[in-house]
């Protein structure tokens, strides 16, 4: 297989899976979740005391998503750097496999894992 066929199915298979993901996560929670209240990261965890909605029934799912969707993100940069034609190319695509990183933390440090969540995105009173 081709570099270009790769990087396109991988890119593909990202879009895919994250929504895949979140659609699932949002179909095991459908009492309580709605795209218009809520946001996304509501489905990876958090409860009714510390952040205001109930806890998600499954929040391994939508967790897992952004970890697995991380990994292909990486495989996708990969691939395009090893294609990529100067320096700024490659840089750009760095940022890619950053995004990635960062995307995989978001799946590991989840709302219900610690506080420090809420408290850097200025929804908790807690204090250091």
């Amino acid at each position: 297989m081709d570099s270009l066929r790769a990087a396109t199915i991988s890119g593909v298979a990202a879009m895919v899976t994250v929504w895949a993901f979140i659609l699932t996560s949002m179909h095991l929670n459908p009492p309580w979740f709605s795209v218009t209240a809520n946001a996304l990261s509501d489905l990876g965890g958090g409860n009714l005391t510390a952040n205001g909605h109930p806890a998600p029934t499954d929040p391994w799912v939508y967790n897992a998503g952004l970890m697995v969707t991380a990994v292909i993100i990486v495989a996708f940069a990969g691939i395009c750097i090893s294609m990529s034609r100067d320096k700024l190319e490659t840089v750009g695509l760095s940022f890619f496999v950053i995004s990635a990183l960062f995307l995989a933390l978001i799946g590991i440090y989840h709302e219900a894992r610690t506080r420090m969540t809420s408290y850097r995105s200025g929804t908790s009173s807690w204090r250091p």
